[in-house]
């Protein structure tokens, strides 16, 4: 798994890239004030080892036991996965210009979970529930809906549903998980690339050093092995207690890229193409489906359905 090199990116800018953090972020240092040592990369190995073992399991259709999971014998999968990215949010246009710009703030002052829709992403996630009610619909109609608790996912399903409905589809109440929450950005929570670079410049070296994907920011952030550990402990679940069901999720680009990674079994430089590609696009819909024992990819980053998407016509 080879780390890349490359320029430090902010926050939101590069889709893949994106990170949040939990309701009550742990304090930043200041500048100047001794940062902490690099994480144990032993540790970053094993989370990726056991994410390797339980996606065999999982995409075997096979007998099998999940350590720690609570789930053995023959797993049957779900029926169909389909995972959308929110609608376009304030962090993903205020980010880009800041680095645009040269500027280290962003004017943003909330949390990264709170973080809103702007009208356009109103308007994308009114035009997916718009598609999911058509004839024929986007995709099947979902048994199960599972969202992420931060508010663009929230708003954007609830926005969607509200659509859904006037056109006469009703949708599922949405059960909300934490493992669906964006990576986890720790001290770096709503910093952009440009004030990374000022005051913490030993670990953004290290950032480079490292690579994107297995980097782990300090202050309880995230590297992608992290990110594919509790999304495979989702799995496991939905895949044991909804099968043959068909499953929505609404969450972050970095929740839809790694459930690729996992799925497929993607390297780090299949995400570098993805991500080069131009990444998950806001309210964009990637499916997979069951077939012959396992998931595959039906369909990635569709966004047809918003081309009548405009920050004027909502809902």
């Amino acid at each position: 798994m080879p780390a890349r090199a490359e320029p430090m990116t902010s926050r939101e800018s590069c889709p893949t890239l994106a990170v949040a953090n939990h309701p009550t972020p742990a304090a930043r240092p200041h500048h100047g004030e001794r940062e902490r040592p690099p994480p144990d990369r032993s540790h970053c190995v094993a989370i990726w080892q056991r994410y390797v073992a339980i996606r065999g399991i999982l995409l075997s259709g096979k007998p099998g036991h999940l350590a720690g999971s609570g789930h053995s014998g023959v797993m049957v999968l779900i029926a169909e996965l389909t995972a959308v990215r929110h609608g376009q949010s304030l962090s993903n246009v205020v980010f880009p210009a800041a680095q645009a710009a040269g500027r280290l703030e962003t004017g943003i002052t909330s949390r990264d979970a709170d973080v809103p829709l702007t009208a356009l992403g109103r308007a994308q996630a009114a035009a997916l529930g718009r598609a999911l009610a058509a004839e024929p619909p986007a995709i099947r109609p979902p048994d199960v809906v599972l969202c992420s608790p931060y508010l663009r996912a929230r708003r954007t399903y609830e926005i969607a549903a509200d659509a859904a409905e006037r056109d006469g589809v009703l949708l599922p109440t949405p059960r909300f998980d934490d493992r669906l929450v964006d990576r986890l950005l720790g001290d770096w929570e709503m910093t952009t690339g440009l004030a990374i670079e000022a005051r913490f410049p030993a670990q953004a070296a290290q950032w480079r050093a490292e690579g994107t994907w297995l980097y782990r920011p300090p202050g309880g952030g995230e590297n992608f092995p992290d990110v594919a550990a509790r999304l495979s402990s989702l799995l496991a679940d939905l895949h044991a207690n909804h099968p043959h069901r068909r499953v929505l999720i609404v969450a972050h680009d970095a929740v839809v890229v790694v459930l690729r990674q996992i799925i497929e079994g993607l390297s780090f430089d299949d995400l570098d193409r993805i991500s080069a590609a131009g990444g998950i696009r806001n309210a964009g819909i990637t499916r997979f489906t069951r077939h012959d024992g396992r998931l595959t990819l039906a369909e990635f980053n569709t966004v047809t359905h918003l081309s009548s998407a405009r920050a004027d016509h909502q809902h």
